[in-house]
């Protein structure tokens, strides 16, 4: 993981995403980039001012997106963190849109942002890219977080995971709970599933780690019913397959997810 992507619209709350953001970044060192969603065309900076004009919602929102971005990056940069603004131009009109995010980079956003349903055709955009998502209805103080919950088909895990978790190992100690989840969708032999996780385990030299097999009729609902269980802090999910609007409505752990998630 290189940088943060603090990911806010003009109806976020940005205490849970830059809160969380800033966490991060001080325990990693990492710079974030305040990114602000604006629906306005993908080509905003290059328009003159007679195409601009075309757009006056638009050019109202990036103004007080501006001054919005001013005040946060003012606030981050007091607690010794590196920021930068970011103008997130989409329109939903518009096809073969680049939003120009990275493998190495977290995405950190609010549940909420996910749920409006202005936003879907963005969602559906991000939840087709390749950098990891971290998904909060409320701060993450991430100093407490003790338990971490990991569920994947551990066939092969994808080599972002592994660092993700050995970069919150180098910084974090915490447990590390494998489980892999039996859905309807999705089932497995238990003994091929701890095979797998006792290979991952070896090859990636994870330490406090614990085994385990539960059953959901959806993988992320799963995740948190083990958590709950468990005392799950964190949840960590490599995407295998589609994940759906109400499921992540319900969800009230964070959770990072790894990966493309249309597969």
């Amino acid at each position: 993981m290189k940088k943060i992507i603090a990911l806010i619209d003009d109806e976020s709350n940005t205490e849970i995403v830059i809160k969380s953001a800033v966490e991060l970044a001080l325990i990693m060192n990492l710079e974030i980039i305040v990114s602000h969603l604006v629906f306005a065309p993908h080509n905003w900076g290059e328009l003159n001012r007679k195409e601009r004009d075309k757009h006056p919602d638009s050019k109202l929102k990036i103004n007080d997106a501006r001054f919005l971005m001013d005040s946060i990056l003012n606030e981050i940069r007091l607690k010794n963190v590196k920021a930068k603004k970011h103008f997130l131009y989409f329109d939903t009109n518009e096809t073969n849109f680049d939003l120009g995010f990275r493998k190495d980079e977290l995405i950190v956003m609010e549940k909420k942002f996910l749920k409006r349903g202005r936003n879907r055709a963005l969602r559906e955009l991000i939840f087709n890219l390749e950098p990891s998502k971290l998904i909060l209805s409320k701060p993450l103080e991430i100093s407490t977080i003790t338990d971490v919950v990991f569920t994947s088909n551990f066939h092969e895990i994808k080599t972002e995971t592994t660092e993700l978790i050995n970069d919150l190992y180098d910084n974090l100690v915490f447990n590390l709970n494998l489980v892999y989840i039996n859905t309807k969708d999705k089932q497995e032999n238990s003994d091929i599933s701890i095979n797998n996780m006792k290979k991952v385990i070896d090859e990636n030299r994870f330490s406090r780690t614990s085994i385990s097999i539960f059953h959901s009729d959806r993988k992320i609902r799963g995740a948190e019913l083990f958590s709950n269980m468990k005392g799950g802090d964190l949840i960590i999910l490599e995407c295998s397959q589609r994940i759906l609007n109400q499921e992540l409505s319900k969800l009230n752990l964070p959770i990072i997810i790894v990966n493309k998630c249309a597969d």
